[in-house]
């Protein structure tokens, strides 16, 4: 599914649209394309793809080399999500700081 961002689409009818796709291709069936996206409107929408049990909302998250190898696990919010995409580099939810923690500032 392809689907093209207008101006004047809200972020909650962009999020309910793509989670709403989301359900209805299934896993492994499909995939949606977003077509110029920013990066708060591409985060958003990935987050809306994601399952998460934990109450307080956010995304374990396995971070890995390019070669797959695991090297720890974190939390991801839609904030950091949104972040990381700015930026490039991996931005995560600390949970004993109860906000973002940037990969490489400490």
């Amino acid at each position: 599914v392809q689907l093209s961002i207008t101006e004047g689409l809200s972020k909650d009818d962009l999020i309910a649209s793509v989670s709403s796709l989301s359900k209805a291709i299934g896993e492994n069936r499909g995939s949606i394309t977003l077509v110029d996206p920013t990066a708060e409107q591409l985060g958003l929408c990935y987050a809306a793809c994601m399952k998460t049990d934990r109450p307080d909302g956010l995304y374990t998250t396995v971070v890995c080399t390019r070669s797959n190898e695991a090297l720890g696990l974190v939390y991801s919010s839609k904030a950091s999500i949104i972040a990381a995409l700015q930026c490039g580099r991996g931005v995560y939810y600390s949970r004993s700081r109860n906000g973002l923690w940037r990969k490489g500032d400490t």
